[in-house]
């Protein structure tokens, strides 16, 4: 059997182990702390960060459908009240007819050249 004092030596060195190993791991444990803590101080920059960007683009894009849908409103009331708009149909009919008329000389030239190198085949045979 052992004897009272190899029993308190034992005791001393168990506690002297245990709470060595019990102070290295709330040393680590701390370490850990500190460093997820300084993980959340950076992510909640971050997410500030982020946060403001996506308020600046939820309002920018915002204000773009805005405009957009006012440009789309002005656009379509002003060609209905434009006060130009006869002189523009006017000057697209025109456009239109001039367009005309050169396709119709065009063809008629191209038609009678045609008449006439058949005439000229026609004489050069007989």
């Amino acid at each position: 059997m052992m004897s009272e004092s190899q029993l308190k030596e034992i005791k001393e060195l168990l506690n002297a182990h245990f709470s060595a190993n019990n102070a290295r791991l709330e040393s680590r444990i701390d370490l850990i702390d500190y460093k997820l803590d300084s993980i959340n101080n950076h992510l909640e920059k971050q997410n500030g960060r982020i946060s403001k960007s996506e308020l600046a683009i939820s309002e920018f894009i915002t204000k773009f459908a805005i405009l957009e849908n006012n440009d789309k409103d002005y656009l379509k009331n002003r060609v209905v009240t434009c006060p130009q708009i006869n002189r523009i149909t006017a000057v697209e009919q025109d456009i239109v007819t001039k367009k005309e008329i050169k396709k119709y000389f065009v063809s008629t030239i191209g038609i009678i050249v045609a008449l006439l190198t058949i005439l000229t085949t026609i004489i050069n045979i007989i």
